[in-house]
């Protein structure tokens, strides 16, 4: 046993806990801790204990199941350090244990950040045995959470990949989704009595039970539950953690779709001490597992408006397709934060060790960003609103939306990026909140602002002149830059 607690706090050091707590994962479980209390402070009035237990468990699920999918998904497969710890004095079974205690203490801080605030804000008639049963079952739920997630990486493989990143941006969109339309909701989560009907299906109503007047009166809910329990204990004891991710290739759709477009752009408008440089970011980055997890649910979280009322047929509707259309310039500054990341830091040592100026590999990458992420997640969502019965809002405000995200992009970079891109492991990055949440939120506020005053003021023509301007502008940009570099 004391082995294994050495060996659980070595890894805690060394990857949370390091820089006497400099890079403790603190800013996350205040956002956790905060978002849970706001959410249980607004409907404890309106629910009763089962019904509200039912909410927290789901808000315990996806604000700790994201973060596993995320940052914290390094810690379902295999350490590169173990085979040196394996030379250690340890058995086998020791550095299991190790390895999900240090799984399991991450994600239970997380939780309890999460369902502590949701037990002291709990209904008056809610018992402190049900309070501590929301907490002692929410740990439970986070449990069977990582085992089955643990599972599904050893069926599926490096097929896994894919699909944890769309489970990962469904239930970002659904989270937001939720917790914004949720107060309209309320009567019909109030009326819930129990696990019966479509809410039997669901696994997080058969946990909620300890918060349940008689939950001796679903024998069925409480079996499934136990069930799940045993069959998560199982995976987690002999499961084999999944191997390391492997290079991904970039030959997505979108990869596909836009490589026209950064030919051509490549050769006209990226200046030739610069296309090294704009093809290194344009193809490694979109390769990096840890930039794809972090940042795509995120830039994809804007189509929750979709489920939210965003209608052409009311002002309030066409208010929310404007700031829709303009949300991949407001996501700029969490996308620029992970620009730095990579897996493999040492093999930018071609880049380092080349005569190349910062500045013109600053200018390059701002190119690449703006060819690979900007230009197709603009055209998806001028698509999206154009099918929603707005293609004249789309064909107006998307061009204005793109050259607006260009401009940001180009005055955030030097104050997001924190190192060179592709220099930095992703656990040295911290959170998008970490340092980049106060600019995240003035750029988001900013760009509502300037998306609304677009949908109101600026007309077709308009569009037409500014996209001509900014054409104009970036070309003279480059042959002036390229004039100065000569001179």
């Amino acid at each position: 046993m004391e082995r294994i607690w050495i060996l659980i706090r070595a890894r805690l050091a060394g990857e949370w806990f390091s820089d006497k707590g400099a890079r403790a994962p603190i800013a996350p479980m205040l956002l956790v801790a905060s978002m849970t209390a706001l959410s249980a402070g607004l409907v404890r009035d309106a629910l009763g204990p089962y019904p509200y237990a039912i909410a927290m468990l789901t808000l315990a699920l996806g604000l700790t199941a994201i973060p596993l999918l995320g940052e914290l998904a390094p810690l379902l497969r295999e350490d590169p350090a173990e085979p040196w710890v394996a030379a250690q004095p340890v058995r086998p079974i020791e550095l299991r244990a190790a390895r999900l205690g240090t799984l399991l203490a991450i994600l239970f801080a997380l939780t309890l950040a999460c369902l502590i605030p949701a037990a002291l804000f709990a209904p008056t008639d809610a018992t402190w045995l049900m309070r501590f049963g929301l907490v002692g079952i929410g740990l439970v739920q986070a449990t069977v959470m990582a085992a089955f997630l643990l599972g599904i990486q050893v069926v599926l493989g490096e097929r896994a990949e894919g699909w944890l990143v769309a489970v990962q941006t469904l239930m970002m969109l659904g989270l937001i989704a939720g917790l914004l339309s949720a107060l309209g909701k309320l009567p019909e989560l109030a009326a819930i009595e129990g696990p019966t009907g479509l809410v039997a299906w669901a696994p997080v109503a058969w946990f909620a039970l300890v918060s349940h007047a008689d939950p001796g009166a679903y024998p069925a809910a409480l079996a499934l539950g136990g069930g799940v329990i045993v069959l998560a204990a199982i995976l987690l004891a002999f499961a084999p953690f999944p191997p390391s991710s492997t290079a991904r290739s970039t030959r997505t759709p979108i990869g596909l779709l836009c490589a026209p477009l950064a030919k051509v752009l490549e050769r006209t408008w990226v200046r030739a001490e610069e296309r090294a440089v704009f093809r290194f970011v344009y193809d490694a980055l979109p390769a990096e597992r840890d930039f794809v997890v972090r940042v795509y649910p995120l830039l994809i979280t804007p189509l929750a408006f979709l489920l939210l009322g965003a209608e052409v047929e009311t002002p309030h509707g066409r208010g929310l397709l404007a700031i829709l259309l303009f949300a991949p310039a407001m996501y700029l500054p969490v996308l620029l934060m992970f620009v730095p990341t990579t897996a493999t830091p040492n093999a930018r040592w071609i880049v380092d060790a080349s005569p190349l100026d910062p500045r013109v590999e600053d200018a390059a990458t701002i190119k690449a960003i703006f060819v690979r992420f900007l230009v197709p997640f603009e055209v998806v969502l001028g698509i999206v609103v154009a099918s929603l019965g707005a293609p004249g809002m789309a064909l107006r405000l998307a061009p204005a939306a793109l050259i607006y995200g260009a401009i940001v992009l180009r005055a955030s970079y030097a104050s997001m990026v924190p190192q060179r891109p592709l220099s930095t492991p992703a656990s040295e990055l911290g959170s998008a909140f970490d340092g980049g949440g106060g600019g995240l939120m003035v750029v988001a506020i900013l760009g509502a602002v300037v998306s609304l005053v677009a949908m109101q003021l600026l007309p077709g023509a308009g569009t037409i002149a500014l996209v001509a301007a900014w054409i104009a502008i970036e070309f003279t940009r480059g042959r002036r830059s390229a004039l100065a570099d000569n001179s």
